[in-house]
């Protein structure tokens, strides 16, 4: 997870063959070494409903509209397949408490890193003006990173609930003073919802919420305190860093403060929180009978009318919601309370189309980026639906939500059976976290994230299965083995595949043209699917000024990619007559609604013969 983290989050295709590899060979070192290994019902359901959405995601190339990415989405999940067989393969019921205080642990350690960089960089922090002065490193998306916190939170807090060492009481009390800072800092909305309901979701199936509560009770006051300080440090809170004399003074301040508070958060978790916890051990909170939950939210509807229209309300709300984005102001303090949604709400409306357009099987895995270009209302440039459901759903249809869903069953199924377990509804509120949060963004594109969230379900189903299940033969072991090679050699095939991509579009831009037609070469070979190495070949000619071998590379590219616009220009600018008018005419229907000055540009080569 930490490797995943430090390669911007797992999000370029480059990490995945490597990561694949690393989680396989956990998974054959248990499929040969363990002496007893036990598979449960949950535990089949879980890796089968995953398994099976990466093989549809494969299976959806032989009818995708960008066949191009689909196999690419495919080398992605395969990423998931195997961290979920590794957790399942080498954890052990009593060995989930060590693997969940090392998840946590991981994540802490990573959000140190991404405060400490952005406490000690005094420039902008994201790539655009939306993220500017966000909180983005390591992960290289700031809503992903403020996700990768809430869910360190609720993890931290059934640590600090269940341990039984002062030093563990300690460490587990400390970490949100530095997580929740880090989660401010990202100013991501979406991730302070997923927190609230990632502990709801804790506090509701814990059976011992009483014990739950008294401990996120005493740990509040340092953590809340650190955010406060956090929000107080006006250069840390712009968008455009100030004089560097001020910027130090108030990277000291925090970095002062947020010490002292770490070293109170640790004493009051090995002083205070088993005191606290005896007292609220004879303390029963028994669940609220219905008439007594009926009375309550009646009282509540009735105080918000008599308060405020709710109707209209919710109307304001949705405006905010779907209009356009709030411009970027100077002090990001102020965007946490708006309700914007960054034209996410296009986004959805567009997938949902895309979804009525092919309601059986859907348009094929990673099709949206270009279906998005073509029918977007406005300029504004989506990879992503911002929704893996409604994505899911509109690129693999039906069956492909079914098979997410079936993954999540089987996790809330074990949650159920474990509530009483310790730490249980610590990774079930990580979940949840993760399950709201990718229901507003591109969670399922960051491998460090997922794979965060799908380990924590998978401790949960080894938590199930107890001693249940029969213990594997070594008939079975061996056909696990035999396949975990095949999907070892296809993740080679995809590593070597993705690193000759990157390194051919890196010495182009470097301008290294032999070198960059070596790796496109080798490329092209290795992920024959792909349309960049035919595009990095026509570009280099193109710059040769073999005209005539460059359309023949960008021809091959179109056929491998047709509905990328992109492809067209560059096609048109190195087409004549006839065929030139084609190719821009393609490029302009594929992405009929503005361009950007670059975009024009792009294009200006290709136009410059139609006079």
């Amino acid at each position: 997870m930490l490797a995943l983290a430090a390669a911007d989050g797992g999000y370029f295709a480059e990490s995945w063959g490597w990561a694949t590899l690393a989680y396989l060979w956990l998974a054959v070192l248990a499929l040969i070494f363990r002496t007893e290994l036990r598979l449960a019902r949950l535990d089949l359901v879980l890796l089968g409903s995953v398994s099976a959405l990466a093989l549809w995601i494969l299976v959806s190339t032989a009818w995708s509209s960008s066949p191009a990415h689909t196999p690419v989405e495919a080398q992605r999940a395969l990423v998931y397949v195997a961290a979920v067989a590794a957790v399942l393969l080498l954890v052990e019921p009593p060995s989930v408490r060590t693997f969940i205080s090392a998840l946590t642990a991981g994540i802490t350690l990573v959000c140190a890193w991404g405060l400490i960089d952005h406490v000690l960089s005094a420039g902008p922090h994201g790539s655009d003006a939306l993220g500017e002065g966000r909180l983005a490193e390591p992960l290289g998306y700031w809503n992903a990173v403020g996700l990768f916190a809430a869910m360190g939170t609720v993890l931290a807090l059934a640590l600090a609930a269940e341990a039984r060492t002062t030093v563990g009481r300690a460490a587990a009390a400390a970490a949100p003073v530095v997580l929740l800072p880090t989660l401010y800092y990202t100013f991501s909305r979406a991730a302070w919802l997923a927190l609230l309901l990632g502990l709801a979701g804790s506090v509701l199936l814990a059976r011992g919420r009483q014990q739950l509560i008294t401990t996120a009770t005493v740990l509040a006051p340092p953590a809340v305190i650190a955010v406060w300080l956090s929000s107080r440090l006006d250069t840390l809170t712009a968008t455009r860093s100030s004089a560097m004399a001020e910027f130090a003074d108030e990277a000291r301040v925090l970095a002062g403060g947020l010490g002292a508070l770490v070293l109170v958060a640790a004493l009051a978790g090995a002083r205070l929180l088993p005191r606290a916890r005896e007292k609220a051990g004879s303390i029963r909170l028994a669940h609220p009978r219905p008439a007594v939950l009926l009375a309550i939210a009646g009282a509540a509807v009735a105080g918000a009318i008599a308060v405020a229209d709710p109707i209209r309300l919710v109307e304001r709300g949705y405006e905010s919601f779907s209009g356009p984005p709030s411009p970027v102001r100077s002090d990001l303090r102020a965007r946490v309370f708006t309700l914007t949604g960054s034209e996410r709400a296009d986004a959805w409306n567009v997938a949902w189309k895309d979804y009525r357009e092919n309601p059986v099987f859907g348009s094929g895995a990673g099709t949206f980026e270009h279906y998005w270009v073509e029918h977007r209302p406005s300029s504004t440039y989506f990879r992503d639906a911002h929704s893996l459901y409604l994505e899911t759903l509109a690129e693999l249809g039906p069956l492909g939500l079914a098979l997410v869903a079936g993954a999540v069953a089987a996790i809330v199924a074990a949650a159920v059976r474990v509530r009483g377990q310790p730490l249980a509804a610590g990774a079930f509120g990580a979940v949840v976290a993760f399950l709201v949060h990718a229901g507003v963004d591109w969670d399922w594109e960051m491998p460090a994230v997922t794979c965060t969230a799908l380990a924590c379900g998978a401790a949960l189903v080894v938590l199930a299965r107890g001693q249940q299940g029969s213990t594997a033969p070594w008939q079975l072991r061996a056909g696990g083995v035999a396949l975990t090679v095949a999907l070892g050699a296809a993740a080679v095939v995809g590593l070597v595949g993705n690193g000759a991509i990157a390194a051919s579009i890196s010495e182009l831009r470097s301008g290294d043209y032999a070198s960059a037609e070596r790796e496109a070469r080798r490329a092209s070979r290795w992920a024959p699917w792909s349309a960049e190495p035919w595009r990095v070949l026509g570009e280099i000619r193109l710059r040769r000024g073999e005209r005539e071998r460059a359309r023949a590379a960008l021809r091959e590219a179109t056929e491998r990619d047709p509905r990328n616009w992109v492809l067209w220009a560059e096609l048109a600018s190195a087409s004549e007559g006839a065929s030139r008018r084609d190719a821009v005419a393609r490029a302009l229907a594929l992405n009929p609604r503005s361009w950007t000055p670059s975009q024009l540009r792009e294009l200006g080569r290709a136009l410059q013969a139609l006079d």
